[in-house]
């Protein structure tokens, strides 16, 4: 906390500082020294420019209310750490606004790029398993009487494919599902009778993520009720929370970036398919998560890769508006 004791924050600023299972690959004389583990998401600078703004804040002028600053593990996980965070943060300390930001390789050195409403999808899981009754296809028979999962699967996989087509969610279509496994039989000569099924589930909200939920079990039902089968769908919500900038804490930050003088742009045109735990900060307080540009000259290495680097000045522009939110709050 920085600034008067005894009060509410009026803000708070967060920065993960995870690392990922990846060999770092750039030969930079601050490489991780551990094979395997490295900062290929941003997460070292993320850090490191709360760190400056905590420097920043502390060298004064004196907040006129105070800021929480939060540093946060296990960004990258499942369970995550955000909602770590916020369970032991007591109600009397938990701001009415949130300010987080990430590298972002796509925008250019030091512009920041942010949007309002939906920024990052929310992620589930989904299971679905058909249980129907087998037969020997050499039987006398030769399986007529079996019910065969897998073609029951292939009929759900179907008809949920046609509900949402593509792998990213848009303004358009705010859902989108991935079956990434599906199992079927043991053996050659049998009619299977199990079926599994796996993917993953994205959403711009929690009402598109329930309503897609019941579209789910709806069509399990349906055709569960026309084949003499068993199909159970479930899910597990709540790997991450979709990421919704408030159109308030948006606009903030843009007369703050028009009053430091600091490009500011409406980027993504539309919401990436990506997630982030900041979206629990969001959950019980107003805020945004805006991208911070480090594209060198020539381009640079994406994120998640074990090339993966930026130029460490672009913080900077980081420090100056968030500095200037606080010494602002709502």
């Amino acid at each position: 906390m920085v600034g008067p004791r005894g009060t509410q924050p009026a803000i708070g600023f967060r920065a993960d500082l995870d690392a990922l299972p990846i060999t770092e690959e750039t030969d930079a004389e601050y490489a991780s020294l551990n094979p395997g583990l490295m900062h290929a998401c941003g997460h070292d600078g993320h850090a490191a420019g709360l760190l400056a703004l905590a420097r920043r804040l502390v060298a004064g002028p004196t907040l006129s209310e105070p800021a929480l600053l939060v540093f946060q593990q296990a960004e990258e996980g499942h369970p995550s750490g955000a909602p770590r965070v916020l369970r032991g943060l007591p109600g009397y300390l938990l701001p009415p606004e949130f300010i987080g930001f990430h590298l972002w390789p796509e925008l250019p050195a030091g512009v920041i790029g942010l949007r309002s409403g939906a920024l990052f999808t929310s992620v589930a899981g989904v299971t679905i398993h058909v249980s129907g009754s087998t037969g020997r296809v050499h039987g006398t028979t030769f399986g007529k009487d079996a019910v065969d999962g897998l073609a029951i699967g292939h009929e759900i996989y179907t008809a949920l494919s046609s509900m949402w087509s593509g792998r990213h969610p848009t303004d358009y279509q705010p859902v989108s599902l991935n079956i990434g496994r599906f199992e079927a039989g043991d053996e050659p000569n049998r009619v299977p009778t199990q079926c599994l099924m796996r993917g993953t589930l994205r959403a711009l909200s929690w009402a598109e993520q329930d309503r897609a939920f019941e579209m789910i079990r709806e069509t399990a039902a349906q055709i569960e009720g026309s084949r003499d089968a068993r199909v159970h769908a479930s899910f597990e919500s709540g790997i991450r929370p979709p990421v919704r900038n408030a159109a308030a804490s948006v606009s903030r930050v843009r007369a703050a970036c028009g009053h430091l003088g600091i490009d500011c742009r409406v980027y993504p045109e539309h919401p990436v398919g990506v997630s982030d735990d900041f979206g629990w900060y969001l959950d019980d307080s107003k805020g945004v998560l805006f991208f911070l540009g480090c594209a060198a000259m020539g381009g640079s290495p994406d994120l998640h890769t074990p090339t993966f680097d930026f130029d460490e000045s672009v913080l900077l522009n980081y420090v100056d508006v968030a500095a200037e939110l606080a010494r602002n709050p709502m």
